[in-house]
């Protein structure tokens, strides 16, 4: 019978779609939990992280609709710097100095 997996078509606006929602919900969670503990920096980074996330992603689905640049290179530079938030949130949260120099030279690069 071979694998059911052959002849499934996955759309790409479909899973933007679930993309830019997962985003949303999460930013939406990290940001609350930063409301409820503003004293904990890690926090602070992971919220910031998923709004960046969320916007870029919202970004990526408005593409045909708003240029380029904006829709592509803003929206992925958006979403490899809320996952340095990430890393920089974690670093925090388990007391390790984050490394700001190393992935700043590496968004630097990759934006360009």
């Amino acid at each position: 019978m071979g694998d059911p997996m052959f002849g499934v078509e996955l759309d790409i606006r479909t899973l933007a779609f679930v993309a830019t929602l997962s985003a949303i919900i999460q930013a939406l969670t990290f940001s609350s939990l930063w409301m409820v503990s503003r004293r904990d920096n890690a926090t602070t980074l992971w919220a910031v992280g998923g709004i960046a996330n969320a916007i870029g992603f919202i970004l990526l689905g408005l593409r045909g609709f708003i240029p380029d640049l904006a829709s592509v290179v803003a929206a992925n530079t958006l979403i490899a710097a809320g996952h340095a938030f990430y890393l920089f949130g974690l670093q925090v949260y388990t007391n390790k100095k984050p490394s700001y120099r190393t992935v700043g030279i590496a968004l630097a690069i990759y934006a360009a």
